[in-house]
């Protein structure tokens, strides 16, 4: 049996690869959902940076959900089905915790989205798919 050093055993990291702070605040998650595109860039950066050792393809599959939600034309079935996405993120994060800064980012995000169908509803869901794909993007570009 291994001894445990001072102060009894480590905590955990739930922010994945490179541990610290989230990446994504509730403050950030506002901003991104309001569409502020510096706070977007800069958030999906910090994302696609911390996700190392993910692969394309488990990227890619929460950005093909994310595109077939995009498709659908009404706000509010964009918004449940958003909502719907969380325990699949939940899942792919049981199986690998590389997807930790991912599934947090985009939890956040979602729960920050208004709670009724509201003028600004569609450009939210834009911001939140925008989000999504600049992700995606900055993944790809860092060749994971």
């Amino acid at each position: 049996m291994r001894k445990q050093g001072r102060g009894g055993a480590r905590p955990r990291s739930v922010d994945g690869p490179g541990g610290g702070a989230p990446v994504v605040t509730t403050d950030d998650a506002r901003a991104i959902v309001s569409g502020d595109a510096e706070c977007i860039v800069r958030c999906a950066k910090g994302v696609a940076d911390r996700l190392g050792g993910v692969r394309k393809h488990q990227i890619r599959n929460v950005y093909s959900a994310l595109v077939r939600i995009r498709a659908l034309d009404d706000p509010q079935k964009q918004r449940s089905q958003l909502v719907l996405l969380r325990p699949r993120l939940a899942y792919m994060r049981a199986r690998s915790t590389k997807t930790a800064p991912l599934q947090d980012a985009l939890e956040k995000v979602i729960q920050a989205l208004p709670k009724q169908d509201r003028g600004s509803d569609a450009s939210s869901l834009q911001a939140v798919f925008d989000f999504a794909e600049a992700i995606v993007a900055y993944h790809h570009v860092k060749g994971a």
